[in-house]
């Protein structure tokens, strides 16, 4: 659609709002733009198809991964939040969902620092967990364990535990702080970068150069003897060729 491709390759971008739309979450963005511009369609789920990548292998890369991925969310749900044709009613819609996602993602640290906190309150005796909480916290613990139990990849309890206990820490509370402090900063940063190769070729080699400058010497014959016989010997120096000239008319 035409006004699709208009309204993705603008180049009069300049607020904050919409260059972390297109220069950090470009395909966030077009998903939106092909709902705002097609209501009587709808996306779905392509489970047969298959993605590689190469994952963060340093905090410096996966601070920079993140710095894009989390401010291309919180901004591409403001852009959801302004489509009206997302399905469902009332409460029970997806307009909802976008809504709850873009509130999560702005309490995340506060919120991580809070469960941190009323956790160091129960284990200090200063206060107690309420049921709904206990059953809430159950539910989302139990269903996990659960399905590694099924699938008996109980591998996976120890990669969770280590996840809430590390992970937790990091993916809540530094990695938000860290995107929203560096809200303004549109660069892709450390991912998608090639290490520099060591020979290229649009610089010969050496001694690849070498053949080059002997052909001119050799080229640009002279008209007398001496001049050829130094030519020859340049060529080819320490080894015995046969006379340019014709075995049967010597001098």
């Amino acid at each position: 659609d035409d006004h699709v491709y208009a309204e993705y390759l603008r180049n009069d971008i300049d607020s904050l709002h919409e260059q972390n739309l297109f220069h950090l979450g470009e395909d966030r963005m077009l998903t939106t733009l092909l709902l705002h511009f097609f209501p009587g369609m709808f996306l779905s789920y392509v489970p047969e198809a298959q993605c590689f990548t190469i994952v963060p292998h340093s905090m410096r890369i996966l601070l920079s991964q993140r710095r894009r991925w989390i401010n291309s969310t919180y901004h591409n749900l403001l852009e959801l939040t302004k489509v009206k044709t997302m399905c469902g009613v009332c409460c029970c819609s997806m307009k909802t969902v976008v809504y709850l996602d873009l509130v999560a993602c702005m309490i995340l640290p506060a919120s991580t620092v809070y469960a941190v906190y009323l956790i160091f309150l129960v284990a200090a005796g200063k206060t107690q967990f309420s049921l709904l909480l206990l059953v809430l916290y159950g539910m989302i613990i139990g269903v996990q364990l659960v399905v590694f139990i099924l699938r008996s990849r109980y591998d996976f309890i120890f990669w969770f535990v280590y996840f809430t206990i590390v992970g937790v820490p990091v993916f809540y509370f530094i990695l938000p702080l860290y995107a929203f402090w560096h809200m303004d900063d549109f660069s892709w940063g450390e991912t998608r970068k090639v290490a520099k190769m060591k020979d290229t070729f649009d610089t010969p080699k050496a001694q690849e150069a070498k053949p080059l400058a002997i052909e001119e010497d050799y080229d640009s014959t002279s008209s007398s003897d001496d001049d050829d016989s130094q030519d020859y010997s340049r060529r080819d120096s320490g080894g015995s060729r046969p006379s340019r000239r014709s075995s049967g008319g010597g001098r």
